[in-house]
C-alpha cells in the first residue's frame, strides 16, 4: 500500500478501510507489498476489489466505481478487468449449461 498509488476514489477509500483493518498488521502488509514488488520488478500489481453484486449474470459489465486499481497503468487494468469480465461470462454460461 505505502508504494502504490490508489488512481481511483473507490481506490482511496478502499486503501483507508483496509490500513483501519490492518491495524496492528498493516506494518506487516506494507512489508509484504514491498517484498512482492522486489521479487517481480518488471511487474505491475493490480488490485481489485468485488462487492458481491459485480459478479451477478445480469450485469452485461463491470461497474468502474467499484474497481479498485492501484500502482501500475490503466491500460493494464482494462486488460485485467476484460479477462475477468470473459472469465464471469464463461462461469456464467456454465451455471446456465449445467441446469439444462
Amino acid at each position: 500500500m505505502k508504494l502504490l498509488k490508489p488512481l481511483n476514489e473507490y481506490g482511496k477509500k478502499m486503501v483507508e478501510m483496509m490500513m483501519q483493518r490492518a491495524g496492528d498488521r498493516y506494518e506487516e502488509v506494507i512489508e509484504s507489498e514491498i517484498e512482492l514488488c522486489k521479487r517481480f520488478p518488471d511487474k505491475k500489481i493490480i488490485y481489485i476489489s468485488f462487492t458481491s453484486n459485480m459478479g451477478s449474470s445480469s450485469l452485461s459489465r463491470y461497474d468502474e466505481n467499484k474497481i479498485m486499481v492501484f500502482g501500475g497503468n490503466p491500460e493494464n487494468a482494462a486488460i485485467v478487468l476484460n479477462k475477468l469480465h470473459n472469465y464471469q461470462n464463461y462461469v456464467n454460461f456454465q451455471g446456465k449449461s449445467s441446469r439444462i
